[in-house]
């Protein structure tokens, strides 16, 4: 993997890329590597030979990551939510009782 001015060349399945972006080279490395993983990973568990086909199931299996952790995430803050109010609501009571 070179990197250079205008951008840093990866390897993704066999396949050499030069990607352009704000991040660093080393977290886009670090993307492109986990792209490369899940494709290899796709076509160990698959039959299928296309380049093409093995992408678009590893970005299937990706956004999937993706939406599950959003959800989790989104959750984890309905759930702070509703723990701010009871404990709101727990300290108002007390302080009612204190005057």
């Amino acid at each position: 993997m070179d990197e250079s001015k205008n951008g840093v060349t990866v390897g993704i399945y066999g396949s050499e890329y030069t990607i352009k972006g704000k991040e660093s080279p080393e977290y886009i490395k670090e993307i492109a590597g986990y792209v490369n993983g899940k494709m290899e990973d796709m076509s160990k568990k698959s039959t299928l030979v296309s380049p093409l086909k093995i992408a678009i199931l590893s970005a299937v299996n990706i956004t999937d990551e993706y939406y599950k952790l959003k959800t989790e995430k989104c959750g984890n803050k309905g759930l702070i939510r509703e723990k701010s109010k009871s404990i709101y609501k727990l300290v108002c009571g007390e302080l009612d009782k204190l005057s």
